[in-house]
């Protein structure tokens, strides 16, 4: 019997392809948010709304365990190597929450578990992306990778700022993932490239 938690070349493939459209279309958006500083602190709202479609997508192409702790992984190691060493513990944790919520919900061979796993890796990694900026502004381990933000980004992101920014990525999110697996019942699977 085939082990289902077992990934083979073509998960990797697939995996490693879909990674690196997640991880460029997040910079895209971060690049042109800072390129329009209004958009800054709608970074999170707008990159969750575009990538909750590919991360569907490559949730129903690799239905395997532990999918979304891999990309956390990833996208943490690219914020560690930028300077923002809490990115990888966001992405990380994000990832384990993400991939044990899905467990709980049957696997990610269930589209519906794909749609709430989704939003939560998407919340998880937010809070605790931003979380040295308002919940532990005061700990001096983060002390170092504060002093990098500008101060009046720092001053802006409080407790409402950040519930508001929450409630916006979420929505954004469920939205991108309505929209997203609509364009992919009507362009992939009527010709069998994936089952949604």
């Amino acid at each position: 019997m085939r082990n289902e938690g077992i990934f083979n070349i073509k998960d990797l493939v697939l995996l490693g392809a879909m990674n690196a459209l997640l991880v460029i279309l997040y910079y895209s958006v971060i690049i042109a948010a800072h390129l329009i500083p209004p958009l800054w602190g709608f970074i999170d709202p707008i990159a969750s709304f575009l990538l909750a479609p590919v991360y569907f997508l490559m949730l129903r192409l690799v239905p395997k365990p532990f999918v979304m702790s891999i990309h956390g992984g990833v996208i943490g190691l690219l914020h560690l190597f930028t300077g923002w060493w809490p990115g990888l513990l966001a992405g990380v944790a994000a990832g384990l929450v993400a991939d044990f919520t899905a467990k709980l919900a049957g696997g990610y061979k269930r589209p519906h578990t794909a749609m709430l796993s989704i939003p939560i890796f998407c919340a998880v990694k937010m809070v605790l992306f931003y979380a040295p900026l308002y919940l532990f502004v005061a700990m001096p381990v983060f002390g170092d990778v504060v002093s990098t933000w500008p101060e009046e980004a720092v001053s802006r992101y409080t407790y409402a700022f950040a519930a508001a920014v929450l409630g916006l990525t979420v929505a954004a999110n469920l939205l991108g993932l309505m929209l997203g697996r609509k364009m992919f019942a009507r362009h992939f699977q009527r010709s069998g490239m994936v089952s949604l």
